[in-house]
């Protein structure tokens, strides 16, 4: 799915120079070696050397000098060189920043949200709910509302989501994702009309954001309007012949109306456009289970968490039953499964 984004934009050289105030050293000179160290590595990072800064930190402070600021800032820049490939070093980075300063603001928020990038959404909503008790508004590195609004949302807590959606908006209301959750969380407390509504506000605020028609799209297939999902994704088609993302939605809905070959074909043609989309490689997972092919199910099935958590260990499935429990929260799963039941009872009172 969509990268859910969870922090407010704020303008990085401010948040450094306000951050670099807050910590403290031991002694005046060791602090202004430090300071001059952290500086030099910021100007790297400002340049868009974020690796070189993180072995700049790594080659001039070392143990047992680094404090609390060196693994909030070693991490800061691993997770701007890639959130992806370096999720793991810097969550440890944060996770050591809180052992040592657990009541800093800005540590306990990145902790939150790199718990968020691990899909470990318990422990995101841990930490950006104590995130949210230590947050006063002149904070410079931003509010953790719209993080902790998409935690909860994703383990339907959609009341409280709902509420915490609404402060992100009161702190910033120039943020088109924040209006483009509430429309999400209204359409599963409420239904359709809120989802239309705050798509469309969301698309008028930011209309270059490609991620809003995904996430609009997607949610339709989930509530089955899918002649309105059809239009949605072919008038992207229209303008683009090569929006991978509308073939794979398009695809699913042909399989959920009983037609998987025609389905099939639509998948094969996103993947022919975009090789490692991770909404195609599960629904091409959910072709090959219903058609019995378990071994590719579980290609797929490898392929789209790798597609999720790049460079990460994945396993494949060791028995169908895995591969169902993986699955049995995704409503589209929950979808293909109850259709399938009713193609399959259908032929059998229709046989001879």
């Amino acid at each position: 799915m969509a990268t859910v984004k969870l922090f407010v934009k704020v303008p990085y050289n401010l948040m450094f120079f306000l951050l670099l105030l807050v910590f403290s050293g031991c002694s005046q000179r060791r602090e202004v070696k430090l300071n001059e160290t952290h500086e030099a590595a910021y100007q790297m990072s400002q340049e868009g050397r974020h690796s070189e800064a993180a072995k700049y930190l790594e080659s001039e402070i070392k143990e047992p000098k680094r404090d609390a600021k060196y693994y909030f800032y070693h991490g800061v820049y691993l997770q701007r060189d890639d959130p992806i490939y370096n999720v793991k070093r810097f969550l440890a980075d944060f996770q050591k920043a809180y052992e040592l300063k657990p009541d800093r603001y800005e540590v306990v928020l990145m902790l939150g949200g790199a718990y968020s990038l691990t899909d470990d959404v318990e422990n995101s909503i841990l930490y950006l709910e104590k995130a949210v008790e230590l947050f006063d508004d002149t904070s410079p590195i931003g509010h953790p509302y719209g993080g902790l609004a998409a935690s909860y949302y994703r383990v339907g807590e959609y009341e409280k989501a709902y509420e915490v959606n609404g402060k992100a908006i009161e702190l910033s209301p120039d943020n088109a994702w924040y209006y483009n959750r509430k429309g999400l969380i209204l359409s599963q407390l409420e239904g359709l009309e809120p989802l239309m509504e705050y798509y469309q506000k969301a698309v008028e605020m930011d209309p270059d954001e490609i991620e809003f028609p995904k996430y609009y799209g997607n949610r339709l297939i989930e509530m089955e309007y899918d002649e309105m999902a059809i239009e949605h994704f072919n008038s992207f088609l229209a303008k683009d012949e090569n929006a991978s993302w509308c073939y794979a939605d398009l695809g699913y809905i042909k399989m959920v109306q009983g037609d998987w070959e025609g389905g099939k074909e639509l998948l094969d043609k996103a993947e022919s456009i975009i090789s490692n989309d991770t909404l195609t490689h599960m629904y091409m997972a959910f072709y090959e289970y219903f058609h019995g092919k378990l071994s590719r199910a579980y290609d797929y099935y490898v392929k789209y968490r790798l597609s999720l958590e790049k460079y990460t260990l994945i396993y494949r499935p060791k028995s169908v039953e895995e591969f169902e429990k993986f699955f049995a929260k995704q409503v589209l799963f929950q979808r293909l499964q109850k259709e399938n039941a009713k193609q399959e009872a259908a032929s059998y009172s229709t046989s001879p």
